[in-house]
């Protein structure tokens, strides 16, 4: 899966050191296991 996080909802106008003000995230996760 690839979670996209727009830049209103990460960081918005902070500058997070390499991550540059107004930046989109971008995540890419593996569902490993499910458990009931």
């Amino acid at each position: 899966f690839k979670l996209y996080i727009p830049q209103y909802l990460a960081y918005g106008a902070q500058d997070q050191g390499t991550i540059k003000p107004f930046s989109a995230l971008v995540f890419e996760v593996e569902l490993l296991e499910i458990v009931k």
